[in-house]
C-alpha cells in the first residue's frame, strides 16, 4: 500500500522552510525471507524522477530504535511508520513531515510534533537517492500502473459510451411512443370533436323542424 503526504523542504544551506502542496508518495514494506529488511521507499507523485530509498536489516533497525528512543518491534515498524505519515498534515494532530536536502545523495526525512510550542524531533531517517538501475525498476512500476489505469479508464469510457447508446435508444424509442401515444390522442379528441359537432348539428336540425311545425 503507498501512502501520500505533504511535505515541506528545508534547503540544504538554509534554515528557512518552504512548505510544498505536491504529495509524496510513501512506501514501508517488511519483507520476510532469510535476512529479513525492511525497505522504506519516498518519492514525488507528479516528478517521478525523485526517489529516495532506505533499507533496514534487523541490527540497523535495532541500532536505529536505540539512538532515537522508539518503542517499536521490527516486525511492526512498517506499519508505526505508516500511521506517523497518516498523521501528517492531519488537522487534529500538531505533526509535520520535513525533508532535509544535503550535498550528497542523501536525504533526512524528520517527523516532527509540535508541542506546547516546542518543536521535538520524532523521527529521522536518512535515505539514499535512488540508482539508476532501482529508478529504472521504479519507473518501469509506475509505467505499468499508470498503463493499467488508462486502460481501465478507457474501459469505463466504453463502457459509459454504450450505457450512454443504450440509453439514448430507450429514449429515442420512448419519444417515438409518446409522440405516437400524443397523435393517437389528438385523433381520437378530432374524433370526438367531430362525433359531437355532428350531435350538435343533428339535434339543431331537429329543434328548427320541430319549430317550424309549431
Amino acid at each position: 500500500m503507498i501512502y501520500f503526504f505533504n511535505h515541506s523542504i528545508k534547503s540544504k544551506n538554509s534554515n528557512d522552510i518552504n512548505t510544498y502542496k505536491e504529495d509524496m508518495l510513501f512506501r514501508a514494506i517488511f519483507i520476510q525471507k532469510e535476512n529479513p529488511i525492511i525497505k522504506i521507499k519516498i518519492g514525488n507523485k507528479n516528478k517521478p524522477l525523485i526517489l529516495y530509498l532506505l533499507e533496514l536489516s534487523e541490527i540497523e533497525f535495532k541500532a536505529l530504535i536505540e539512538e532515537q528512543k522508539l518503542n517499536v518491534s521490527f516486525n511492526n515498524f512498517p506499519n508505526f511508520l505508516i500511521n506517523m505519515i497518516k498523521m501528517i498534515g492531519n488537522e487534529n494532530t500538531n505533526y509535520s513531515g520535513i525533508i532535509n536536502l544535503t550535498d550528497s545523495p542523501e536525504i533526512t526525512f524528520v517527523i516532527e510534533e509540535n508541542s506546547k510550542n516546542k518543536i521535538n524531533e520524532y523521527l529521522k531517517l536518512k535515505l539514499r537517492k535512488a540508482n539508476d538501475e532501482e529508478l529504472k525498476k521504479y519507473l518501469s512500476e509506475i509505467y505499468l500502473k499508470l498503463k493499467k489505469r488508462l486502460e481501465d479508464t478507457f474501459i469505463n469510457l466504453n463502457d459509459i459510451n454504450s450505457k450512454n447508446e443504450k440509453l439514448s435508444k430507450e429514449n429515442k424509442m420512448m419519444n417515438e411512443k409518446i409522440n405516437e401515444m400524443e397523435n393517437k390522442n389528438k385523433e381520437q379528441i378530432e374524433n370526438l370533436y367531430s362525433q359531437k359537432n355532428k350531435e350538435i348539428n343533428d339535434i339543431n336540425t331537429i329543434i328548427l323542424i320541430i319549430r317550424k311545425r309549431i
